[in-house]
Protein backbone atom coordinates (compact mmCIF):
# COMPACT_ATOMS: atom_id res chain seq x y z
CA UNK A 1 0.00 0.00 0.00
CA UNK A 2 2.91 2.48 0.83
CA UNK A 3 4.43 1.59 -2.66
CA UNK A 4 1.37 2.47 -4.22
CA UNK A 5 1.14 5.26 -2.38
CA UNK A 6 4.33 6.83 -2.97
CA UNK A 7 4.31 5.90 -6.68
CA UNK A 8 1.06 7.47 -6.95
CA UNK A 9 2.61 10.99 -5.25
CA UNK A 10 5.81 10.61 -7.87
CA UNK A 11 3.26 10.16 -11.16
CA UNK A 12 1.25 13.17 -9.75
CA UNK A 13 4.71 15.45 -9.51
CA UNK A 14 5.63 14.02 -12.73
CA UNK A 15 2.71 15.25 -14.40
CA UNK A 16 3.50 18.64 -13.01
CA UNK A 17 4.19 21.29 -15.93
CA UNK A 18 7.18 21.99 -14.44
CA UNK A 19 8.96 19.01 -15.46
CA UNK A 20 6.72 18.36 -18.82
CA UNK A 21 8.08 18.92 -22.34
CA UNK A 22 6.75 22.20 -23.91
CA UNK A 23 5.64 21.83 -27.59
CA UNK A 24 8.30 24.21 -29.50
CA UNK A 25 5.00 26.06 -31.42
CA UNK A 26 3.85 26.81 -27.78
CA UNK A 27 6.54 28.53 -26.71
CA UNK A 28 7.86 30.67 -29.82
CA UNK A 29 3.70 31.73 -29.63
CA UNK A 30 4.27 33.51 -26.13
CA UNK A 31 5.65 36.99 -27.14
CA UNK A 32 4.76 38.94 -23.83
CA UNK A 33 8.04 37.83 -22.06
CA UNK A 34 8.31 38.51 -18.37
CA UNK A 35 10.40 41.05 -16.97
CA UNK A 36 10.27 40.62 -13.18
CA UNK A 37 9.70 44.10 -12.74
CA UNK A 38 6.85 46.32 -11.57
CA UNK A 39 4.09 46.89 -13.92
CA UNK A 40 3.05 50.66 -13.77
CA UNK A 41 -0.97 50.34 -13.84
CA UNK A 42 -1.62 53.98 -13.31
CA UNK A 43 -4.69 52.36 -10.87
CA UNK A 44 -6.60 51.30 -14.06
CA UNK A 45 -6.93 47.65 -12.18
CA UNK A 46 -6.53 46.61 -8.91
CA UNK A 47 -4.20 44.17 -7.18
CA UNK A 48 -5.45 43.12 -3.94
CA UNK A 49 -7.93 40.97 -5.09
CA UNK A 50 -9.68 39.13 -8.23
CA UNK A 51 -11.40 39.81 -11.44
CA UNK A 52 -14.31 37.30 -12.15
CA UNK A 53 -16.74 37.01 -15.31
CA UNK A 54 -20.00 34.86 -15.77
CA UNK A 55 -21.33 33.65 -18.80
CA UNK A 56 -24.74 35.94 -20.17
CA UNK A 57 -26.42 32.40 -20.14
CA UNK A 58 -26.11 30.08 -17.12
CA UNK A 59 -24.23 32.57 -15.09
CA UNK A 60 -21.64 29.79 -14.44
CA UNK A 61 -17.77 31.06 -13.87
CA UNK A 62 -15.57 30.78 -17.24
CA UNK A 63 -12.84 34.07 -16.30
CA UNK A 64 -11.25 34.86 -13.19
CA UNK A 65 -8.15 36.28 -13.08
CA UNK A 66 -4.98 37.59 -10.32
CA UNK A 67 -2.94 40.17 -11.20
CA UNK A 68 0.43 40.56 -9.95
CA UNK A 69 2.85 43.59 -9.36
CA UNK A 70 5.41 41.87 -11.46
CA UNK A 71 3.26 41.51 -14.29
CA UNK A 72 2.43 37.69 -13.76
CA UNK A 73 -1.43 36.61 -13.47
CA UNK A 74 -3.12 33.76 -12.71
CA UNK A 75 -5.93 32.56 -15.06
CA UNK A 76 -8.78 30.67 -14.41
CA UNK A 77 -8.71 30.68 -10.26
CA UNK A 78 -12.13 29.08 -10.04
CA UNK A 79 -12.71 25.52 -9.95
CA UNK A 80 -16.63 24.85 -10.17
CA UNK A 81 -17.43 28.33 -8.35
CA UNK A 82 -14.42 27.82 -5.64
CA UNK A 83 -10.84 29.05 -5.40
CA UNK A 84 -8.33 26.85 -6.65
CA UNK A 85 -6.36 25.64 -3.89
CA UNK A 86 -3.11 27.71 -3.49
CA UNK A 87 -0.54 24.82 -3.88
CA UNK A 88 -2.39 23.44 -6.96
CA UNK A 89 -2.97 27.26 -8.22
CA UNK A 90 1.29 27.28 -8.13
CA UNK A 91 1.86 23.84 -10.11
CA UNK A 92 -0.69 23.82 -12.19
CA UNK A 93 -2.73 26.49 -13.00
CA UNK A 94 -2.50 28.85 -15.67
CA UNK A 95 -0.56 31.48 -15.41
CA UNK A 96 1.32 34.19 -18.13
CA UNK A 97 1.69 37.74 -17.84
CA UNK A 98 -0.16 41.64 -18.89
CA UNK A 99 0.32 44.76 -19.87
CA UNK A 100 -1.27 48.24 -20.09
CA UNK A 101 -1.88 50.65 -22.42
CA UNK A 102 -4.29 53.33 -22.05
CA UNK A 103 -7.44 51.93 -21.72
CA UNK A 104 -6.33 48.04 -23.09
CA UNK A 105 -5.29 45.32 -21.07
CA UNK A 106 -3.64 42.43 -22.73
CA UNK A 107 -2.97 39.13 -21.25
CA UNK A 108 -1.19 36.22 -22.76
CA UNK A 109 -1.39 32.81 -20.66
CA UNK A 110 -0.41 29.50 -21.05
CA UNK A 111 -1.58 26.28 -19.91
CA UNK A 112 0.32 23.05 -19.92
CA UNK A 113 -0.56 19.23 -18.95
CA UNK A 114 0.18 15.77 -19.85
CA UNK A 115 -2.58 15.95 -22.63
CA UNK A 116 -2.42 19.23 -24.23
CA UNK A 117 -0.46 22.54 -24.00
CA UNK A 118 -1.64 26.29 -25.76
CA UNK A 119 -1.08 29.71 -25.46
CA UNK A 120 -3.78 32.33 -25.82
CA UNK A 121 -4.24 36.29 -25.69
CA UNK A 122 -7.12 37.84 -24.55
CA UNK A 123 -7.72 41.78 -25.20
CA UNK A 124 -9.91 43.42 -22.59
CA UNK A 125 -11.50 47.23 -22.49
CA UNK A 126 -10.64 48.40 -18.69
CA UNK A 127 -13.94 50.37 -18.64
CA UNK A 128 -12.70 51.00 -14.52
CA UNK A 129 -10.71 49.99 -11.77
CA UNK A 130 -13.37 47.27 -11.26
CA UNK A 131 -14.78 46.20 -14.24
CA UNK A 132 -13.20 44.79 -17.50
CA UNK A 133 -14.87 43.63 -20.46
CA UNK A 134 -13.19 40.96 -22.69
CA UNK A 135 -13.14 41.64 -26.17
CA UNK A 136 -11.78 38.80 -27.75
CA UNK A 137 -9.36 35.33 -26.85
CA UNK A 138 -7.24 34.36 -29.46
CA UNK A 139 -5.35 30.92 -29.40
CA UNK A 140 -1.80 32.54 -29.65
CA UNK A 141 -0.88 28.61 -31.69
CA UNK A 142 -4.02 28.01 -34.40
CA UNK A 143 -4.41 31.57 -34.74
CA UNK A 144 -8.12 31.24 -34.48
CA UNK A 145 -9.88 34.49 -32.63
CA UNK A 146 -13.17 34.32 -30.67
CA UNK A 147 -15.09 37.92 -30.26
CA UNK A 148 -16.83 38.59 -27.49
CA UNK A 149 -19.69 39.76 -29.21
CA UNK A 150 -23.18 39.04 -27.70
CA UNK A 151 -24.59 38.94 -31.55
CA UNK A 152 -22.34 36.22 -32.48
CA UNK A 153 -21.64 33.93 -29.25
CA UNK A 154 -24.00 32.27 -27.59
CA UNK A 155 -21.76 31.88 -24.97
CA UNK A 156 -21.17 35.82 -24.39
CA UNK A 157 -19.11 36.93 -21.32
CA UNK A 158 -20.54 39.45 -18.86
CA UNK A 159 -17.79 42.13 -17.98
CA UNK A 160 -15.34 41.29 -15.13
CA UNK A 161 -15.91 42.90 -11.69
CA UNK A 162 -13.47 42.79 -8.64
CA UNK A 163 -13.47 41.05 -5.61
CA UNK A 164 -11.47 41.86 -2.86
CA UNK A 165 -9.79 38.97 -1.25
CA UNK A 166 -7.63 38.53 2.06
CA UNK A 167 -4.67 36.34 2.22
CA UNK A 168 -3.76 36.57 -1.63
CA UNK A 169 -1.55 33.67 -3.46
CA UNK A 170 1.79 35.14 -4.19
CA UNK A 171 3.03 34.86 -7.94
CA UNK A 172 6.05 31.86 -7.77
CA UNK A 173 4.71 29.42 -9.74
CA UNK A 174 5.42 26.59 -12.45
CA UNK A 175 5.77 29.32 -15.17
CA UNK A 176 8.79 30.79 -13.76
CA UNK A 177 10.67 27.71 -13.79
CA UNK A 178 10.97 27.97 -17.91
CA UNK A 179 13.69 29.86 -19.35
CA UNK A 180 11.92 30.75 -22.05
CA UNK A 181 9.28 32.75 -20.14
CA UNK A 182 12.12 35.51 -18.80
CA UNK A 183 12.68 38.68 -20.83
CA UNK A 184 16.35 38.17 -19.66
CA UNK A 185 18.48 35.28 -19.07
CA UNK A 186 20.78 36.71 -16.38
CA UNK A 187 17.57 38.08 -14.44
CA UNK A 188 16.31 34.07 -15.01
CA UNK A 189 19.72 32.84 -13.37
CA UNK A 190 19.51 35.35 -10.98
CA UNK A 191 16.33 34.46 -9.74
CA UNK A 192 16.87 30.53 -9.71
CA UNK A 193 19.94 31.31 -7.38
CA UNK A 194 17.75 33.34 -5.14
CA UNK A 195 15.13 30.57 -4.94
CA UNK A 196 18.17 28.43 -4.45
CA UNK A 197 18.73 30.04 -1.29
CA UNK A 198 15.43 30.23 0.10
CA UNK A 199 14.81 26.75 -0.03
CA UNK A 200 17.89 25.99 1.46
CA UNK A 201 17.02 28.33 4.69
CA UNK A 202 13.74 27.14 5.54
Amino acid sequence: MKKILMFSVFILSACSPKYLYMPRKVKDSFTQCYDNAEIETNGKIKLNGYYIGKTSTDKVVVNSILFFKDGSLAFNVHVGGLFYDEDRLHKYGTWGTYSVKDDTLTIQTVNHNFFSSFCLEGKYLILNDTTLKELYTKDLVSKTVQLNDITKNPYYILPLNFKKKENKPDSLCWLKEKRWFWCNKEQYKKWKKEQKKKYKNK
